[in-house]
């Protein structure tokens, strides 16, 4: 019951049908009073965390525009530079968002080809910006992708209709 007067403002007319199955006696959903927060349930420590993953995310999505590095081209690591308390239980998060193959927490800046960002928290974000053969081959696997997909919007093709793809490599 809770869930329908919490998604009530968001679905009007579902949830009054969803309530009125439910509660036949109520004359509405929207009459009810809105459910009231547990600060108990609340997790300051995961949220504060997500707010700097979040600007970690925000300073890679930067370095991969002015490094012109697509999102859709994964890259080989993230190093976040920095006193980084409690991100490392989101390294799987960094990984997804960033596209990176590895996560990596640092005390001092990595060395190599390293396009970088700092952060006003102190932090800052290195992408890794080198590429090995296996790498080049999965950008260029992402690229025939998106031209596919391309494709087959410009010539009107549902998502489950199967087409017939002819390759042809050019030496």
């Amino acid at each position: 019951l809770g869930l329908v007067k919490v998604l009530a403002p968001i679905l009007p007319h579902a949830m009054e049908y969803f309530f009125r199955q439910l509660k036949s006696g109520k004359k509405s959903v929207h009459l009810l009073q809105f459910p009231e927060w547990n600060k108990g349930l609340q997790n300051l420590d995961l949220e504060s965390g997500m707010v700097v993953v979040h600007s970690v995310v925000q300073a890679c999505l930067n370095v991969r525009e002015e490094n012109k590095l697509r999102l859709r081209w994964p890259l080989k690591e993230l190093v976040v530079v920095g006193k980084s308390t409690g991100l490392k239980q989101f390294d799987s998060v960094l990984m997804e968002l960033c596209n990176v193959k590895k996560v990596r927490f640092a005390l001092l800046s990595p060395a190599g080809n390293f396009a970088s960002k700092q952060l006003e928290n102190g932090l800052g974000v290195f992408l890794n910006r080198e590429a090995d053969a296996e790498l080049e081959e999965e950008w260029e696997l992402m690229e025939l992708r998106r031209q596919v997909q391309d494709l087959r919007k410009k010539a009107g093709l549902a998502p489950g209709q199967i087409v017939k793809l002819n390759l042809f490599v050019q030496k």
